[in-house]
Order: structure tokens, then sequence, then C-alpha cells
């Protein structure tokens, strides 16, 4: 059988893209020789550090990269590209993909509130077929909708989770990392809430604490 070539494009928060790991997961389970790649921002290219379930990044930097980065991806002919999350530019990316089959959450216009709005998955493959994601289901779900609107089998119940890399050192990973950040204020755990759950984990034992956020969120300062 020819091997499969799939591009899975996230080009929007880091929670998004880490959430699109369990999607590329699967697919290798099913298709143990496939290819691949993701189309990402530069703030998740460390999710990706020592993974061998993904052969390439395309890091989209700003606008002017995107000409080149999708002439290599019209190059690979893909035989899917998905995106499991909505937005502008994953749209675009995906639809102008070239690939044989396109399925994903399609939109070019700006949503109010993605993450709570009912939401249909779009495909070149079954465009009669109407498949909604509901704001009572849950993200993995959104992945399975996707697969399901294209007749990929597997169903995903359970978040991605990092294999054991070998020859780390053992302070390395002695940390918690800690994303609880959102430009959108009602998303964001409150300063005080944060707080709290530093002096949860610290009376636990005695593991740094490092708290990621973009300069743009409503808690950085």
């Amino acid at each position: 059988n020819k091997v499969k070539k799939f591009l899975i494009i996230s080009v929007n928060a880091i929670g998004d893209t880490y959430l699109s790991l369990s999607g590329a997961e699967k697919k290798k389970k099913k298709f143990p020789d496939a290819q691949i790649d993701f189309f990402i921002k530069p703030n998740s290219i460390f999710l990706f550090s020592g993974l061998e379930i993904v052969n390439n990044l395309f890091v989209y930097n700003n606008i002017y990269d995107l000409l080149s980065i999708r002439k290599k991806i019209v190059n690979r002919k893909y035989d899917y590209s998905l995106n499991f999350f909505p937005g502008r530019l994953n749209t675009m990316l995906n639809l102008f993909s070239k690939s044989k089959i396109k399925s994903g959450y399609w939109n070019f216009l700006k949503l109010k509130d993605w993450s709570s709005s009912k939401q249909i998955v779009n495909s070149n493959l079954n465009s009669s077929l109407k498949i909604f994601w509901k704001k009572e289901d849950s993200y993995l779900n959104r992945i399975n909708l996707v697969f399901k609107n294209i007749k990929l089998k597997g169903e995903i119940s359970t978040k991605f989770i990092y294999p054991e890399i070998q020859n780390v050192s053992k302070e390395s990973n002695d940390y918690y990392l800690i994303h609880t950040c959102s430009r959108i204020q009602h998303r964001s755990l409150s300063n005080h809430s944060i707080n709290e759950l530093i002096y949860f984990l610290r009376e636990k034992n005695d593991k740094r604490i490092i708290i990621l956020s973009s300069r743009g969120d409503h808690n950085f300062k």
C-alpha cells in the first residue's frame, strides 16, 4: 500500500496544537508508515521536541512565509490535510493545500466565540454530510468528528501523552510547566487562583514551577 501523507494545520494557540497531536498519534498507530507533517506557529515548536510521530514542521512567522511554505506543501502532494480547530488562516491553508482529501472547521469570518459556538465539519469528500461540533462536546471530539466526516476510523478519548525521552538528565524533568493564561479574560485563571495552584503544588513537593504566557495574555503583567 502507498504511504499515507497527512498535513495537520494548527496555527492557533498552544493548547490547540497540543490537542492536535492526539489526532497525529491516532493516525500513526493506524498507519505506522504514514508521514505526518504539522503547520504551526513559533509558539508551539517546543511541543515537538524529540517526537518521532511527526516528520516535518512548517512554521508560520508572518504573512511573507505563506507563499514559500504553500509551494512546499503543494509539492508534497498530501493525501489528507486536516484542521481540528477553526480559524481563518487554518481554513485558507487547508483549502489551498491541494491535498486529495481536506477536512476541518472552515470559516473565513471571525467567529464571535469559536470555543463555544456550534460549528460544522467541512470536507471536499462529503460536502452534503452535515456533522456539527456542539459546545457540550469535548475538544477531543472535534478531532473525532473530522475523522468521521472523511471515514478515517479510530476514536480518541484521551489526550496525547509524551513518551519518556531517554538520555535526559533527571534535573531537567524536575518542574511543572503551567499554561493557564489567555488573551480573553474569562478563559484565564485569576492571578489569585494561579497563586493558589502554586501553593498547592509546592505543598506536594519541591519541584520548580514555570508559568507559560504570551505578552498579549491577560495575566502577563
